[in-house]
């Protein structure tokens, strides 16, 4: 009989996930309201875990500021104090992956970011951009995660073919609704290059960006 193949210990790495098949606009979730005063009690953990899951299924990824605000306003608190994120992080159902980034200089604090429920935060394509008449869909380049920031990198170089940095830099905050680049900005787009690079997205020739294909 036929021996089964064995992996090849030395076969090259697979290739990257493919690219977005399109562009969608970036939506906020809109939980149901509910009574504030009862928002700690503990008859109300169940439905503060499936409002978790329907923002994080709605937006995700999103930042951990982000998914905690939308929910605590749905019970008509407006600020998020540490009990009250305390309490909302013990609540996130497990099948709601999460990553968090490490703190980069000029690149902002570490983040934690929530996905989808059954996301592959490695293979994903989700690319969100905003519409000019929806000043929600707006987001600020901190607010939205690397893998995204990378997958919008990539829409620009098939769109473009080619791009320097800077460029890069400025048409991907175009494309999420950043009014003003700053230098945090640019930085996080330039870490979502690298990203590409890295994955083999992408040729990054002294600065000049190309599509790998």
């Amino acid at each position: 009989p036929e021996e089964a193949a064995t992996p090849d210990a030395a076969a090259p790495p697979p290739p990257p996930p493919p690219p977005p098949a399109s562009l969608t606009v970036y939506t906020p979730a809109a939980p149901g309201a509910n009574d504030p005063a009862s928002f700690f009690d503990e008859e109300s953990e169940p439905v503060l875990a499936a409002q978790l899951r329907e923002v994080a299924d709605a937006e995700g990824p999103l930042p951990e500021v982000t998914l905690f605000a939308r929910v605590a306003r749905a019970w008509g608190l407006e600020r998020v104090s540490p009990r009250l994120a305390d309490r909302l992080r013990a609540l996130v159902p497990d099948e709601v992956p999460r990553t968090t980034e490490s703190a980069v200089e000029e690149a902002g604090p570490g983040t934690r970011f929530y996905w989808s429920a059954g996301a592959d935060p490695g293979a994903s394509d989700v690319a969100r951009v905003a519409d000019d008449e929806l000043p929600s869909s707006r987001r600020a380049a901190e607010a939205v995660c690397l893998e995204e920031l990378a997958n919008l990198v990539n829409h620009v170089l098939r769109e473009a073919g080619l791009a320097t940095r800077s460029d890069m830099a400025r048409s991907v905050c175009e494309l999420i609704g950043t009014t003003s680049m700053t230098m945090q900005a640019a930085r996080r787009v330039d870490l979502a290059i690298d990203l590409s690079v890295a994955a083999g997205a992408l040729i990054d020739e002294n600065g000049s960006l190309r599509p790998a294909d």
